[in-house]
C-alpha cells in the first residue's frame, strides 16, 4: 500500500503541465529532486519488502528441539497475521488472544450457566433424567423437560461427569460451545440425545484444530494436513468477516455438524480424533476454494467430499 501510494504521487509530478512542460531551470531541478526522493523512498520500502518476506520465511529449528520447534512456528503464526490491515489483524488477534486464555472463572461460571440453562429445555428421554441429576415424573410420559442443574455434564459430551472446566483449557473453546448450543439448539439436543455424539468433547478438539489452521496457535491438535491456511488472500477474506462478526464460531458450528454426520455414517463407532482429521480436510478445502463473501459460504462444509 505505501509503494502504490508512492507511485501515485510519482505520477502526478511527471504529470504533463498545461504550457505544455518545464521551461524553467528551477522547476525542472525542482522536479528532479523530487523524483529522486521518492525513488529513493520507494528502494527503501522495497528492501523492507524484501527483508520482511524473508524474515517471515525464517529457518526452522533442528529437529529433535521440540519447544524451540513450537516456538518457531508460533513466531511464525503470528508474524502471519501481522500482514493483514489493521481491523482484520485486531480481529485475528482477539480470536488468537482467546484461543490461548484459559477461561477466568466468571467466564466459566457464565459459560457454563448457558449451557446449563440449554440442556433444561432438551426432551431427555425419561430414563436418561435421573442420570442427568433431575428429578423425573415417571407417570407414562416418554419425554420430560429438566428443570433443575445439570449435574451430569457427560451428556453433553463431556467426559467428566461433574467437572466439565477441566476439559475447557481454550476461552475460545467456551465461546464455540455456547454459541453452538444457542445458534443451533436442535442440531445440538440431535447430536447428545438422539446419537450420543460427544459435542462437547468433539467441539473442544475440532477449536484446536482450526486454531491451528487459521495462525491462532502453533499446536496442530488432531490434522493432517502439512500447513495452515496460508492463502494471504483467503486468510484477509476469512479475516474480513470476522470483523464483521462471529465467522470463527460459525466456522466451528459448520464443521462441527459435518463432524456429526460422519459419526451417524459410521454407525455411532467412529473416533473422534479421526473425524477431526476428516472435518479438518473438508474445511481446508472449502476455505482454499470458496470466495468467503459471507459465511453462509462455509455450508459447503456440510455436503463436500472429504
Amino acid at each position: 500500500q505505501a509503494i502504490g501510494s508512492r507511485f501515485g504521487k510519482m505520477r502526478k509530478i511527471m504529470a504533463p503541465r498545461p504550457h505544455g512542460g518545464y521551461d524553467d531551470e528551477k522547476s525542472h531541478l525542482h522536479v528532479h529532486d523530487t523524483l529522486s526522493s521518492w525513488y529513493q523512498g520507494l528502494s527503501e520500502l522495497a528492501n523492507e519488502a524484501l527483508e520482511a518476506i524473508e524474515d517471515l520465511k525464517g529457518t526452522a529449528p533442528k529437529a529433535g528441539a521440540k519447544a524451540d520447534d513450537l516456538r518457531w512456528e508460533d513466531k511464525q503464526a503470528a508474524r502471519r497475521l501481522e500482514l493483514l490491515p489493521e481491523p482484520e489483524r485486531e480481529a485475528m488477534h482477539r480470536l488468537r488472544q482467546r484461543a490461548r486464555r484459559k477461561p477466568e472463572e466468571v467466564e466459566l461460571r457464565a459459560g457454563l450457566e448457558l449451557l446449563s440453562k440449554w440442556a433444561q429445555n432438551v426432551k431427555w428421554p425419561v430414563q436418561a433424567l435421573p442420570s442427568m441429576g433431575f428429578e423425573a415424573d415417571l407417570d407414562g410420559a416418554e419425554e420430560e423437560a429438566a428443570s433443575d442443574v445439570v449435574l451430569d455434564w457427560c451428556k453433553l459430551g463431556f467426559r467428566s461427569s461433574n467437572s466439565p472446566e477441566t476439559e475447557l483449557r481454550s476461552l475460545l473453546a467456551l465461546d464455540n460451545l455456547t454459541y453452538f448450543c444457542e445458534k443451533y439448539p436442535a442440531e445440538a439436543e440431535k447430536m447428545c440425545k438422539d446419537s450420543l455424539f460427544p459435542m462437547a468433547f468433539a467441539s473442544i478438539c475440532l477449536t484446536k484444530s482450526l486454531a491451528w489452521y487459521q495462525s491462532f496457535s502453533a499446536k496442530a491438535g488432531h490434522v493432517d494436513l502439512q500447513e495452515p491456511l496460508l492463502d494471504q488472500m483467503q486468510v484477509l477474506s476469512f479475516a474480513k468477516l470476522c470483523v464483521e462478526g462471529e465467522a470463527f464460531s460459525e466456522l466451528l458450528s459448520c464443521g462441527l455438524m459435518r463432524m456429526h454426520a460422519m459419526w451417524c455414517e459410521a454407525g455411532g463407532r467412529a473416533d473422534i480424533k479421526t473425524l477431526v482429521k476428516r472435518t479438518m480436510a473438508v474445511v481446508d478445502e472449502v476455505l482454499r476454494s470458496a470466495p468467503l463473501e459471507g459465511t453462509s459460504d462455509f455450508k459447503a462444509i456440510l455436503s463436500s467430499s472429504p
